[in-house]
C-alpha cells in the first residue's frame, strides 16, 4: 500500500468522529471500535489536532470532534499531515529516490499518471463522502460490514 499505518488509522479514526455526527468521541472509544492501539492514537489525534482537523475537549464530557465540517476535510489534507508533504509514494518505483532524481526508470510514466490521478481523487473526496459510504465492499459491489478475510 501506499501509506504508512498511521494515516491509516487517521483516516479510521476520522471516519469514525465523523460518523458521530457533531457528538464527541473519547479516545479509547475510537481505539476500541476501530482497533487502533490507544498509545498509537493518541499521537495521531494530537497530530490531527494541531492541524485543525480534529478539536479536542478534556474532561468527563470531553472527547474528539471534527473542527470543521466533514465535508470540508479532504483526504489528501489528512494524507499530507500524517505522512508529510512528499508521501513515500512520491518515490521511484525501482530505485530508493525521489523520482525526478537522475534517470527516469522504465515504470515512471505509468506510475506518475496513476499517481497523478490518485492525488486528483484524494483532493476531490471527503471525509463525510468516506463516512457516509459502506466500510466495505464484497467483490460485485455488494456492502460488507466485515473486512476481506487474508
Amino acid at each position: 500500500m501506499f501509506f504508512t499505518t498511521a494515516c491509516a488509522y487517521a483516516l479510521r479514526a476520522l471516519i469514525h468522529v465523523a460518523r458521530a455526527g457533531g457528538e464527541r468521541v473519547r479516545a479509547r472509544e475510537i481505539a476500541d471500535a476501530e482497533g487502533i492501539p490507544r498509545h498509537f492514537l493518541a499521537k495521531i489525534l494530537h497530530q490531527l489536532s494541531t492541524a485543525e482537523i480534529v478539536r479536542s475537549t478534556r474532561g468527563p464530557a470531553g472527547g474528539f470532534v471534527l473542527a470543521r465540517p466533514a465535508e470540508e476535510i479532504v483526504i489528501r489534507e489528512v494524507l499530507e499531515v500524517m505522512e508529510g508533504h512528499e508521501p513515500r509514494h512520491d518515490r521511484c518505483v525501482l530505485q530508493a529516490r525521489p523520482c525526478h532524481e537522475g534517470p527516469l526508470c522504465s515504470l515512471h510514466s505509468a506510475w506518475d499518471d496513476c499517481r497523478g490521478r490518485f492525488w486528483n481523487q484524494t483532493s476531490e473526496r471527503t471525509i463525510a463522502e468516506l463516512a457516509h459510504e459502506p466500510r466495505f465492499v464484497q467483490p460485485g459491489g455488494q456492502p460488507s460490514g466485515r473486512p476481506p478475510r487474508t
